[in-house]
């Protein structure tokens, strides 16, 4: 025996749709979150293979340069634009400005916790105050605009 939607109460079907339409959210924002944290420990890990390959050979600059762009050919090939020797060269950065946290924070493992995106780490990498640079990250929540002007004044 099937019913139509016409007996159905309207009221019922609303409270089951917003329901399930929070929880969809609360999974999309969750999903987004946890793609930002990976993506900003990928680009710690990969600032820490750059450096690495520099220490190992005590390259020239120069020479250090070719392979970042080499690299970012061969990344951009394989996954697209997001791998520009820009990008690679914040990475290396990144790994150099934070890699510092991982004793003093007392971090178990050998990499610091990372919690905001990495937008909020690119601007907040211009500030050169280590104890200033903590005190906006923890503040983070204030947003990118925040962070860009605070940036932009030291």
């Amino acid at each position: 025996m099937t019913k139509n939607k016409e007996n159905v109460p309207a009221k019922a079907v609303e409270s089951l749709f917003n329901k399930v339409s929070n929880l969809i959210e609360q999974v999309r924002t969750r999903v987004a979150t946890a793609m930002n944290v990976a993506d900003v420990y990928s680009k710690y890990q990969i600032g820490r293979y750059i450096v690495e390959d520099e220490q190992s050979g005590k390259k020239s600059a120069e020479y250090g340069k070719q392979v970042l762009e080499g690299l970012s050919d061969c990344l951009t090939a394989r996954y697209g634009d997001k791998w520009s020797y820009s990008n690679l060269r914040q990475a290396r950065q990144f790994f150099l400005t934070y890699s510092n946290l991982t004793i003093s924070d007392c971090q178990i493992s050998d990499t610091p916790n990372f919690t905001l995106s990495w937008s909020h780490y690119l601007i907040l990498m211009r500030i050169k105050n280590d104890d200033e640079r903590r005190f906006y990250e923890i503040e983070g929540h204030f947003g990118e605009q925040v962070c860009s002007r605070v940036a932009t004044a030291v």
